[in-house]
């Protein structure tokens, strides 16, 4: 279940007993006050090994990402097929901004 919320930017997560969420939230307390952001998608690939759908965060280069492993990695390959076929490049790291409203900045 945590893969499949993980990627699910917005609200914010609560632990319940998941004691991955507990630890994101003891680094990065605004991802269980304020809401879950990138920075706590990534947070949570790199403490709770779990690919949150994707292969790789949407904000980071790499192989093709498929459509379906995160809502805006839909609407950059809708924009831009290139990033699910062929790879995710500078380009579509940049697009997640200018398409999804997402700051791929380190620490957000």
């Amino acid at each position: 279940m945590f893969d499949e919320q993980c990627q699910e930017l917005g609200a914010e997560l609560c632990p319940n007993g998941n004691a991955c969420i507990a630890d994101i939230c003891s680094q990065l307390p605004q991802c269980c006050s304020s809401g879950w952001t990138q920075g706590c998608v990534d947070l949570a690939m790199l403490l709770c090994g779990t690919q949150c759908n994707c292969t790789h965060s949407i904000c980071a280069q790499g192989g093709a990402l498929t459509p379906s492993c995160n809502p805006c990695a839909a609407a950059v390959c809708k924009s831009d097929d290139f990033c699910c076929m062929n790879g995710w490049d500078s380009i579509c790291v940049d697009e997640v901004g200018a398409v999804c409203g997402i700051d791929c900045t380190p620490g957000t």
